[in-house]
């Protein structure tokens, strides 16, 4: 069905529910007088339900419309009446966002996804926590262990997916955690997906998403934090983009060496990978 038909059924179903509307209301009136002074039965009360029933849903419509209209006559392309929620697969309205609002609602409530390669399948699998499941994502985080923590966003993104970040004398385990908006699905899909492709070429050991921050906050050590993940995972070195983050590793006096990156990004990336290349030689040559 073309966008054109689609705008003229909503039309239709405006001016459908409007006489329905009309209709029912006139008789509801009627109800209401003759049963002003006792609760009417169950029969009449059910259709005062159907007309609130039918008047939000010809409300939200005629709002629908009056957008399209709008955009009409801006002579913009009017977008899609209704988009499919990614998150349930169900309809909603006239809406920008992939998800629908009770669907990012349950989002919020996200503190940890984590990709990593399975030992018994030998397939990339991943397990979200939600924030009643804390002490089983700490088992995972635990269990997986990391020595090198490495940001997404403007750090490992900067270099190639299959480029090898580090010697393998130095046998150290390498992990991506990135911080992303809980509700934000777009990014949380494409962070992921870049993570398992991470994964998948060996530059990697696992990778994680992390949904709590708070900007400007350098002593932010709670579930869901980068912090909280490197003092989980018992990380040695941790190289971030964001001061906030980490100040707040640094503050864990865990012993965690820290690597800001500044702009530019691809400059100062290379830069703090020496440094952590030094801190490795030392070592190994200690």
């Amino acid at each position: 069905m073309s966008q054109e038909e689609l705008i003229q059924n909503l039309r239709d179903e405006v001016k459908r529910l409007t006489s329905e509307v009309s209709e029912l209301d006139e008789t509801v009136q009627k109800y209401k007088s003759k049963y002003h002074k006792k609760r009417p039965p169950k029969d009449i009360l059910d259709e005062y339900h159907r007309l609130s029933a039918m008047k939000k849903d010809l409300s939200e419509k005629e709002h629908d419309l009056s957008k399209i209209d709008k955009m009409l006559k801006s002579g913009k392309k009017a977008r899609p009446l209704y988009n499919i929620c990614v998150m349930c697969g169900s309809e909603k309205r006239l809406d920008t966002k992939q998800v629908r609002k009770k669907c990012r609602e349950k989002m919020r409530d996200d503190i940890l996804e984590v990709a990593y390669c399975d030992e018994e399948s030998g397939k990339i699998k991943t397990e979200l926590f939600k924030k009643d499941r804390p002490l089983e994502a700490e088992d995972l985080l635990q269990k997986l262990k990391a020595d090198v923590v490495f940001d997404m966003h403007n750090v490992l993104d900067i270099l190639p997916h299959n480029e090898t970040l580090f010697d393998s004398k130095y046998n150290q385990r390498l992990v991506c955690c990135s911080y992303v908006g809980a509700e934000s699905y777009g990014l949380r899909t494409r962070t992921l997906a870049d993570i398992k492709r991470r994964i998948e070429s060996g530059q990697i050991h696992w990778g994680a998403l992390v949904f709590r921050r708070e900007h400007g906050n350098g002593e932010y050590h709670k579930r869901g934090s980068k912090a909280w993940l490197c003092k989980q995972t018992g990380a040695k070195h941790f190289i971030d983009d964001g001061i906030d983050h980490v100040e707040s590793v640094e503050s864990l006096n865990t012993g965690i060496k820290v690597y800001w990156v500044q702009k530019p990004y691809e400059v100062n990336v290379d830069k703090q990978m020496s440094i952590m290349r030094n801190n490795f030689e030392t070592k190994l040559n200690a």
